[in-house]
């Protein structure tokens, strides 16, 4: 794992959970939107600003084609996708051993690590999207 990209990558994440979480209490408390769907509408919001600084900043990706683009981007809703899967899993699976807090603080490392690894070889490779 290279430090600085791992940086900018935890940098990125820091900046959408806090998106993720304004955009989800303006929707249910400013707009009344049904908790669920504001949940929904906040991650997908938060994943598509992290996937344009992780591409342009964290891993420096430039992709020419638009079709290639949404299919990497695709992928990219994939991985963090199944991120919040396993978080969400591992929360539910720790919670009768342990707080809450602490569930979620290894829900957090644990997603960090797949996210930052399935980005960087799954989404932004760059001999795949080269070529």
């Amino acid at each position: 794992m290279r430090a600085h990209t791992a940086l900018r990558f935890g940098i990125v994440g820091i900046a959408n959970t806090f998106l993720d979480f304004v955009v989800f209490l303006l929707l249910v408390r400013g707009l009344s939107m049904e908790p669920l769907w504001a949940n929904l509408t906040a991650f997908f919001m938060a994943v598509t600003n992290s996937f344009l600084l992780n591409r342009h900043w964290t891993f420096a990706v430039t992709i020419e084609k638009d079709q290639q683009l949404f299919l990497i981007y695709l992928r990219y809703i994939a991985v963090n996708s199944v991120g919040l899967a396993l978080g969400t899993s591992l929360i539910y699976l720790l919670l009768p051993w342990m707080s809450v807090e602490l569930a979620k603080v290894a829900s957090v490392l644990v997603t960090f690590l797949w996210n930052y690894f399935g980005s960087r070889y799954l989404v932004f490779n760059k001999k795949e999207i080269d070529e």
